[in-house]
């Protein structure tokens, strides 16, 4: 990365891409930026007494942003690049009741606060996960209607695929007058959701955006 990136804080977030959001940052095509977020519940999750019983009043799927690209236009591909994830010490996984391939066992509401650390998830005694950060939320004011940031498109979105990491390069065409871009990182996701739960952390990461 050269120079010191810009930081667009966790305060600055949205739960829907929406083209007529108030601008949170405006960035040069080349630029990097350092962004925090904050997990799918919006830190509102930090302990087992804290259920999926009831949304979250805002919504699901907070993204940082939006950030505006000086000199992008319609139909210009944007391409952002993940240099860097880093996550938070704590996260959570949560179950809901009678939800997921395994509802016949999920009898109940249940949450679990978990530490990362090294690398590593400490789910309980004995049992540890490898740490795979992702991006969940990641994509473009469309040009149309606002879309919830809880689901995907063509315009990006809730993504949520373990191949949006560190290293990758996420090319979008930019449908909209407004070129912007809404992020949300996640550091662990069981393979294609077979689980009615993941592990969810506020995160900080870096990326790096261009026209071409």
């Amino acid at each position: 990365m050269n120079g010191t990136p810009r930081t667009l804080s966790r305060d600055r977030i949205v739960y829907a891409l929406d083209r007529q959001t108030s601008l949170a940052l405006t960035i040069d095509s080349g630029e990097t930026v350092r962004f925090e977020t904050h997990d799918a519940r919006t830190g509102t999750i930090t302990s087992t007494a804290d259920l999926l019983e009831k949304p979250h009043p805002d919504g699901s799927n907070p993204a940082t942003g939006p950030v505006w690209i000086r000199d992008a236009h319609p139909l210009d591909s944007l391409a952002v690049r993940i240099l860097d994830i880093q996550l938070a010490d704590t996260a959570f996984v949560a179950v809901k009741k009678h939800v997921g391939l395994l509802a016949q066992r999920a009898d109940k509401f249940a949450t679990r606060v978990v530490r990362v650390r090294d690398g590593w998830i400490d789910y309980s005694p004995g049992i540890r996960f490898p740490v795979r950060p992702m991006v969940g939320v990641i994509g473009t004011a469309p040009y149309g209607d606002a879309i919830e940031t809880a689901y995907p498109g063509a315009h990006g979105g809730n993504m949520d695929n373990r191949y949006v990491t560190t290293g990758a390069t996420r090319s979008t065409c930019r449908s909209s007058p407004r070129a912007t871009t809404l992020t949300r990182p996640w550091p662990f996701a069981l393979r294609q959701k077979k689980w009615p739960a993941s592990f969810r952390t506020d995160s900080t990461f870096h990326s790096k955006t261009r026209t071409c």
